[in-house]
C-alpha cells in the first residue's frame, strides 16, 4: 500500500497531467513515506494477443499508459503476474519511493513464493 503525507492527493484521484503538475516528478519522496508501496494494475486492459493492434500503434501504446506515472516521476516499479483473464496474462505493478527497491523487490519476492501465477504461460 502506498502510504501518501496528509497533504497529498491520493494516486488514484490524480491523472498523469496533474501527477505530474502536482510535483511528481520534482518531489517525488514528498508524496510517500519512504517504505511504503504502492500496487495497481500494470495495464488497462490483458495483454493482447501476437499481431493484433499492429495497424493502430496508439491502442498499443496506450497498453502502457498505466507505468508511465512511476517513468515520469523517476520511482522504481516492478510488474508482477497475477493471473490469466480468457488465456491472456494479467499483472500488477509494485511502486516504491525512490532508492527503496529493496523493499519492492522483496514485496514481489513475497508474492511470487504464495502464488503460482508467475508459472503459467499464454497459448500463443
Amino acid at each position: 500500500m502506498w502510504i501518501a503525507s496528509p497533504s497529498a492527493p491520493s494516486a488514484a484521484s490524480l491523472s498523469i497531467s496533474e501527477m505530474v503538475g502536482w510535483g511528481w516528478t520534482s518531489h517525488p519522496s514528498s508524496v510517500v513515506v519512504p517504505s511504503s508501496n504502492l500496487v495497481m494494475a500494470t495495464s488497462p486492459s490483458v495483454a493482447f494477443r501476437f499481431g493484433e493492434r499492429t495497424q493502430d500503434p496508439v491502442q498499443m501504446y496506450l497498453s502502457d499508459v498505466l507505468t508511465l506515472p512511476a517513468n515520469i516521476a523517476g520511482i522504481p516499479g516492478i510488474s508482477v503476474p497475477s493471473g490469466l483473464v480468457d488465456g491472456m496474462p494479467v499483472g500488477f505493478q509494485i511502486l516504491a519511493a525512490p532508492l527503496h527497491e529493496e523493499t519492492m523487490l522483496r514485496v514481489a519476492y513475497a508474492y511470487e513464493q504464495a502464488t503460482d501465477w508467475h508459472k503459467l504461460r499464454p497459448e500463443l
